[in-house]
């Protein structure tokens, strides 16, 4: 075959990334949620979910998490930004 080159045929779906990336993220967030669940702070998550102030590039937030059921792709930019500062604030609370 003459139009087919070994390079081009070899060439990574560019959207395996994307979906094994969502997938880990989506993974990390259950995991998350059932541990904050356990340690009964989820209601307190929530809280700080919904304290979340309107800003440039983040999205409003109108629910509390526990009423969120699908994220769009704009509150899972939030959540991937504050998930550490706000595990830490209900950790620093807990002591």
């Amino acid at each position: 075959m003459q139009c087919t080159s070994l390079m081009t045929i070899i060439i990574p779906d560019i959207l395996h990334p994307i979906n094994l990336n969502l997938s880990m993220f989506s993974h990390l967030i259950n995991w998350v949620t059932s541990f904050l669940e356990q340690h009964c702070l989820i209601d307190k998550f929530s809280e700080l979910w919904a304290m979340v102030p309107s800003y440039p590039g983040f999205a409003q937030l109108n629910k509390p998490y526990s009423q969120v059921t699908q994220c769009s792709s704009k509150e899972m930019k939030v959540l991937g930004q504050v998930i550490f500062p706000f595990l830490q604030r209900l950790f620093d609370s807990q002591r």
